[in-house]
């Protein structure tokens, strides 16, 4: 199994700069860390506002993953902050989205709610999945 790598992302004739790469690619991770002393909500605002996203289509998700906006980061559980991430790199509808180790901490309850929360839009991005248990990345309907 490989232990790195490495992806190229442009799009027409030329390489994203970071700002670009940042708004067109998607980034689901256990590592991915969030302010302690904010709210789910104010998180996602801040981060939506980082990303030129509207809050609007992060709180959706947030709702149809059953997490609740007004507790603070702190006070979450690991599998409650794997939904704030998947809510983060959703909210901003990307073109390209990475998933590392992405159902991570999450219960088996909401673990078959993602495939469903996973469908941005019609033109789904490519996705690229990287986990130790590869039943769980090819049980997912891709594209999502």
């Amino acid at each position: 199994m490989p232990e790195a790598g490495s992806i190229e992302y442009s799009e027409g004739d030329g390489a994203l700069d970071i700002a670009e790469r940042r708004h067109r690619v998607g980034f689901v991770s256990p590592d991915l860390a969030f302010y302690g002393e904010l709210t789910v909500h104010e998180n996602l605002a801040f981060f939506a506002r980082l990303r030129r996203a509207e809050l609007a289509c992060g709180l959706a998700i947030l709702d149809r993953l059953g997490l609740p906006t007004d507790r603070r980061a702190a006070n979450l559980s690991s599998g409650m902050r794997q939904r704030l991430r998947w809510a983060w790199a959703l909210m901003h509808r990307p073109r390209l989205l990475l998933l590392d180790e992405p159902f991570q901490n999450l219960d088996a309850a909401t673990r078959p709610r993602h495939p469903r929360t996973c469908r941005v839009r019609r033109g789904e991005p490519p996705i690229y999945c990287a986990d130790g248990n590869r039943e769980e990345c090819s049980s997912v309907p891709w594209p999502l």
